[in-house]
């Protein structure tokens, strides 16, 4: 596993641990324009939520 980038690991803005494969996992996860937008909107917070730096 790589590390997503220096850039948001250095100032701290990203969780960590997140890796590109991390980031790949959670996009083939995302629900596609057909999904209700209201779990289109919610993805989107959990997924912010997991990128971040706790």
């Amino acid at each position: 596993m790589k590390p997503s980038g220096p850039a948001g690991h250095a100032d701290g803005a990203l969780h960590p641990d997140l890796t590109v494969d991390d980031i790949a996992l959670l996009l083939r996860s995302a629900p596609d324009a057909r999904s209700p937008r209201a779990e289109r909107t919610r993805w989107v917070e959990l997924a912010c939520r997991a990128l971040r730096s706790p």
